[in-house]
């Protein structure tokens, strides 16, 4: 009846309390990295990102009618996030100490928080109606802006330093 962890993660989520990857290493591995193929997707992700943020100029505040009433989805951040997750998925099976240290350093990306309050639109509608409600999650939104701002610039440096790694491997 109690989940103490569905409550905590509903908690962590409303605050955006981050959460920390913890890739260990592994004593047996059965599938080695296809490093040749995780620098091609990794430059991929680090040229997406650039791009995203100079298009999206995270800096800025988002525009109010756009984001409670004129919605559009932004599934560009959703593939960024899906290419990088995949990457670090084939790279957590590395010996390489220095790589497991890079990947445990990528930060967990929220892909959604910075578009929108909900994924409803008529929730979205009347959070900007109830104004003390629409200023909240409007400022919260744009701290998710420039979180992912910074997110973006660590991932570019993260897959930068990984790739030089995997060239001397």
């Amino acid at each position: 009846m109690f989940n103490f962890d569905v409550y905590r993660e509903l908690l962590f989520n409303l605050l955006g309390i981050r959460q920390k990857r913890n890739i260990m290493a592994k004593e047996v591995i059965i599938n080695e990295p296809n490093y040749k193929q995780n620098i091609e997707l990794l430059n991929e992700v680090t040229a997406r990102a650039q791009a995203y943020a100079e298009a999206h100029k995270l800096k800025t505040p988002p525009n109010v009618k756009r984001v409670f009433f004129e919605y559009q989805p932004d599934n560009e951040m959703a593939e960024i996030n899906r290419l990088l997750e995949t990457t670090i998925d084939d790279l957590g099976n590395t010996r390489d100490k220095l790589i497991l240290n890079l990947l445990n350093a990528y930060p967990v990306m929220s892909v959604k928080a910075h578009t929108r309050p909900f994924n409803r639109q008529w929730l979205n509608t009347v959070a900007a109606i109830v104004v003390p409600v629409g200023l909240v999650l409007y400022i919260r939104m744009w701290r998710f802006r420039l979180r992912l701002l910074k997110d973006l610039r660590v991932v570019v440096q993260n897959n930068n330093q990984i790739i030089a790694q995997m060239a001397k491997l």
